[in-house]
């Protein structure tokens, strides 16, 4: 099994949200972004911090970060937020669970 350590898409904080009819898009979420942040698992994993990069790019030097109120926004990539990080798996690693708090993926092969 390979796993490499990187930082979340922007996409992958999106389909965090159990709210998709409201925070399911990059416009919905940051319309909604009060309501999103209730309802999106990544955002517990927040220290105290303004907020949190993704590894999504924006436009040259900038870079896609999620503000401490849930809104998504860019910055330059000089600027200190926290780095939330996550594992990649390859595709065949077989997982056991429902990925939720009470039944979390675990992996098994």
């Amino acid at each position: 099994m390979y796993a490499s350590i990187g930082m979340p898409k922007l996409s992958e904080y999106i389909r965090a949200n159990s709210n998709i009819a409201q925070c399911g898009t990059y416009s919905l979420n940051n319309s909604n972004y009060s309501a999103c942040k209730s309802t999106n698992w990544m955002v517990k994993s927040f220290s105290n911090s303004t907020g949190i990069w993704t590894i999504t790019p924006s436009i040259s030097v900038t870079i896609h970060y999620v503000q401490a109120n849930n809104r998504i926004s860019t910055d330059s990539a000089t600027v200190a937020y926290d780095i939330l990080p996550v594992v990649v798996l390859i595709p065949d690693t077989q997982l056991s669970g429902a990925g939720t708090q009470s039944n979390p993926y675990r992996i098994i092969n």
